[in-house]
């Protein structure tokens, strides 16, 4: 089935590689992409709205195209049984106001089944555009900001929030069902994304603490995860791994063991590799691409940058395993 998933405006990169990597890790078709709009195609296409961390509505498509062929498609489309409500949303130029177009498509749909304005069974959405899409909501389970850091039990001020968590788990292309790894999984923010979204989350740390608190933040959240006191270059030992996301401590305001930055990222790509399976994808933030350079067994596929502030830049890279 086709949906249409409406992409945030916060990272627009970062949000359409975050849909690729998320209809990959569905095998999902990516149909076409129209602004802030993407058009997929597949069974699972409802799932990988449900997982994306910069996605911010999605729709099970109706009807896309001018807005006059999208008002006799709803005419004559088969709905689902209950009242209805129609929501209209503009992501690029339109001639016209939303509230009309909302009036217009209530007449169509009156004609055979209940409007309720105030507490309705089902939503007609219409993004409003060059083109026009128009289908049922899909509702949003996803519950990011309930998982905000400074709402999770153990909270350190270097963590992600759950948005950049998620992109990074489907840059991996981590599958429901299949093992993904964090090897620096601090207060467990990927851990518990990772498990919220159907995969089985592995966490590893050589900090105690951070393991202790990341144990709490999964348990609060009803994630079972599997964790490892161990250094990174042990994690060997936890088996076959088929995705691996992480944000690694950059030097600052960050546990390192005081060991130098450099030497501890050569370690830590030549542990990766040996645990993740062949041609599996790891997804790492750094923070210079000079540190590609210490990538040793990997591929880098691709690179998508976000500025902190002026002397702070995240780089999410995407590694694909060669041994």
């Amino acid at each position: 089935m086709k949906h249409a998933i409406w992409l945030s405006g916060e990272h627009p990169e970062l949000s359409y590689a975050e849909l690729k990597g998320a209809a990959e890790a569905e095998d999902v078709s990516i149909e076409e992409i129209y602004g802030r709009i993407g058009v997929i195609d597949g069974e699972n296409a409802e799932q990988v709205f449900l997982r994306m961390g910069y996605a911010n509505r999605s729709i099970s498509l109706i009807s896309h195209g001018d807005f006059d062929s999208v008002k006799m498609t709803l005419a004559d489309a088969e709905l689902p049984r209950g009242s209805f409500a129609v929501r209209a949303y503009k992501y690029g130029d339109f001639e016209g106001r939303g509230m009309d177009v909302e009036r217009k498509i209530g007449a169509l749909i009156s004609a055979k089944r209940r409007i309720d304005l105030k507490n309705p069974e089902n939503i007609l959405e219409v993004y409003l555009g060059k083109e026009v899409f128009a289908g049922l909501r899909i509702k949003d389970e996803r519950g990011l900001s309930e998982r905000e850091p400074m709402k999770r039990p153990f909270f350190s001020p270097v963590t992600l929030n759950p948005r950049m968590a998620r992109a990074l788990i489907n840059l991996a292309r981590a599958k429901r069902g299949e093992r993904i790894l964090d090897p620096f999984c601090g207060t467990g923010a990927i851990l518990v994304e990772a498990g919220l979204m159907g995969a089985i989350p592995v966490g590893s740390d050589f900090d105690e603490n951070m393991l202790s608190g990341a144990l709490k933040n999964t348990e609060f959240y009803g994630v079972k995860a599997e964790m490892h006191f161990t250094d990174i270059e042990n994690i060997g030992t936890i088996g076959n791994i088929s995705a691996i996301a992480t944000d690694p401590p950059y030097g600052r305001s960050s546990r390192t063991g005081k060991e130098d930055i450099s030497r501890l990222y050569k370690r830590a790509f030549v542990a990766m590799s040996e645990v993740l399976d062949r041609g599996a994808y790891l997804s790492i933030i750094l923070t210079d691409m000079t540190q590609t350079e210490l990538a040793e067994g990997f591929e880098l596929t691709e690179h998508h940058t976000i500025k902190v502030h002026r002397s702070l830049k995240r780089i999410f890279c995407v590694f694909r395993n060669k041994y």
